[in-house]
């Protein structure tokens, strides 16, 4: 027995394992260089003829028209450094974040870079013909939507957890075509969220400014008629001037009482939207009067044009939430580092690929030199079997 209590006839074992192995591995030498060096050697030929492949990235750093002044500094503070001291936001991902990547990662803004950049015979190189300037085959050339997937197998959006900002790469053989579809990238983000077509606050506030225009035009019709009525009838020696109401007399809730919290907001607005639609209803039954003496109908004109006032105020108010609402839904993003020409060929890395094939040579070497030395002996083994019989 060892000093550990295993028995002198398990070491021995073991011994002979050992020894065995190595016989083995010494025997079968020549095949395990071989291996090793030709696929080193294959390696080291491909990392040299594989075609260069250059990389272009952009840092952009989305946030809400909302967000407050804390919060971007804070972002900026987590970027360089530069303000230390600034608190940084949440290790997950923001809801900017996640807008951006969807618009990043849609169809609409890949075909938008394809036609840009004529992407279509980049991408499937192989089926253009660039001598006759055509595809090879006419009948069936590449699908918009093929290309598309080309496009976003050549790019790369990244969301980092620890600074609010998307990282936009890409990589192509030309330097210079990578940096201009980062770019255009970028560019086509700003055209989204400069349109911004898709949020609700937008078609609110332009429903309600062509309420409000419409509503301003009815306005003034009523204070030219009311003019007129004075200059023909002679009621007033006095030409009357044609006024717009600014503050309204009546219980109409203030515009501060909007900038409170989400409930009071929505119930405000749903205060106004009650009360317009009793001043509408109320203006369409004046309007039906007719045929009244000068001094109804001047009464009547009057009070029309009270109604009106108040509706024009109660629209301006609506316009001006609106306009709030809009600016907080309102997506906005701040480039901070532009897509530059690549200098450096990103792939193939040499180093890695040799690297990689060197290890991988040797483990497969050595087991095709086990698995060598187990077919002979099991053929070893055969014969002799044979032999007995």
């Amino acid at each position: 027995m060892d000093e550990k209590g295993r028995p002198f006839a398990m070491l021995e074992e073991d011994e002979i394992d050992l020894i065995e192995l190595y016989e083995i591995l010494r025997k079968r030498v020549r095949f395990i260089f071989g291996v090793v060096f030709i696929c080193t050697a294959i390696s080291v030929v491909y990392s040299l003829v594989a075609p260069k492949t250059y990389r272009a990235e952009a840092v952009i750093m989305p946030f809400s028209s909302g967000t407050s002044t804390r919060t971007l500094l804070a972002a900026l503070g987590n970027l360089g450094g530069a303000l230390g001291g600034v608190a940084g936001i949440g290790a997950s991902a923001s809801p900017e974040q996640l807008q951006f990547m969807a618009l990043l990662n849609s169809r609409t803004l890949a075909e938008k870079v394809i036609e840009r950049f004529d992407l279509m015979k980049v991408l499937f190189e192989g089926e253009w013909d660039k001598k006759e300037g055509r595809w090879k085959d006419p009948k069936r050339p590449p699908l918009l939507e093929d290309g598309v997937k080309g496009l976003l197998s050549h790019m790369e959006f990244v969301a980092t957890k620890k600074d609010p900002t998307i990282k936009i790469s890409a990589e192509f053989r030309d330097p210079r075509l990578a940096a201009d579809v980062v770019n255009g990238y970028i560019d086509g983000l700003r055209e989204f969220v400069n349109s911004n077509a898709f949020t609700v606050a937008k078609k609110n506030r332009i429903f309600i400014e062509g309420q409000l225009a419409e509503n301003k035009k009815e306005l003034l019709e009523v204070g030219k008629e009311l003019n007129a009525f004075y200059k023909e009838n002679r009621v007033s020696d006095v030409e009357s001037m044609v006024t717009v109401p600014i503050m309204d007399t009546d219980t109409t809730p203030p515009l501060d009482l909007y900038l409170g919290p989400q409930g009071s907001r929505e119930a405000m607005w749903s205060s106004l939207e009650e009360r317009k639609e009793e001043l509408k209803k109320r203006l369409e039954n004046i309007k039906v009067v007719k045929d009244v003496p000068q001094q109804v109908y001047l009464r009547y004109l009057m009070l029309r044009q009270e109604l009106l006032g108040k509706l024009n105020t109660l629209l301006a108010q609506q316009y001006e939430l609106a306009k709030i609402e809009e600016a907080r839904e309102d997506l906005a993003f701040q480039v901070i580092d532009e897509a530059r020409v690549p200098e450096r060929k990103y792939k193939p890395k040499r180093r890695i690929i040799v690297g990689v094939a060197f290890a991988a040579s040797i483990f497969l070497a050595v087991f095709g030199a086990f698995f060598l030395e187990f077919i002979q002996g099991a053929k070893e083994r055969a014969k002799a079997m044979e032999t007995s019989r």
